[in-house]
């Protein structure tokens, strides 16, 4: 998904414990959005998605004839149709507002931490100069963004600027040849 949008959710869990039927897995998405709502899933283990917008809690209800053994590796997709938003400012990797916790009778678990949680970038500040600002003539692009996420030597920023034209070529993009990131996250000129 994109940062503020309406996303789908994958969760994967292995409790140490056994998770009766009709028993929560409780899971805290702090910046998260969305109306309180509910939606039948289509799991073999869990039957109901329940989205408390208030508290910003998801509840994952086991089904009714279902029990999850203990070691059990859980994959559950929470669908779209739920209306969750992700935060408009993207999820980090080591994001320590995620929990999740559960009341089960065979073994009752605290608030914790997800191991690993699949980042969605964000960018801030960002900003497009055009030197000189004059229509018609030769300009020089200075692009500043301040990335919420990990970027990679490998990694590209694709930049629509549909109001812009090139010289009469047909080629309708331009490589960068020579930007690298600068600590304070502006990318010099080419």
């Amino acid at each position: 998904g994109r940062a503020g949008n309406s996303t789908a959710l994958e969760i994967s869990l292995r409790p140490s414990m056994a998770i009766g039927a009709s028993e929560r897995i409780l899971v805290q998405l702090a910046g998260f959005a969305g109306a309180s709502a509910q939606v039948a899933l289509v799991d073999p283990v869990f039957g109901l998605a329940e989205w408390d917008g208030a508290a910003k809690v998801l509840q994952l209800v086991v089904r009714n004839l279902s029990r999850v053994t203990a070691g059990s590796n859980l994959t559950v997709v929470v669908p779209r149709s739920l209306g969750l938003q992700l935060p408009p400012t993207g999820v980090v990797t080591d994001a320590k507002d995620l929990l999740v916790s559960t009341p089960a009778v065979d073994g009752p678990v605290l608030w914790t931490h997800f191991h690993r949680v699949t980042p969605v970038g964000f960018f801030s500040s960002s900003s497009v100069s055009v030197q000189p600002p004059v229509v018609g003539s030769q300009v020089s692009l200075t692009i500043s963004v301040t990335p919420f996420m990990d970027l990679a030597n490998t990694s590209a920023l694709d930049i629509a600027l549909p109001a812009l034209y090139l010289n009469s070529t047909s080629n309708a993009s331009v490589p960068v040849t020579q930007a690298v990131a600068v600590p304070n996250g502006t990318v010099p000129d080419a």
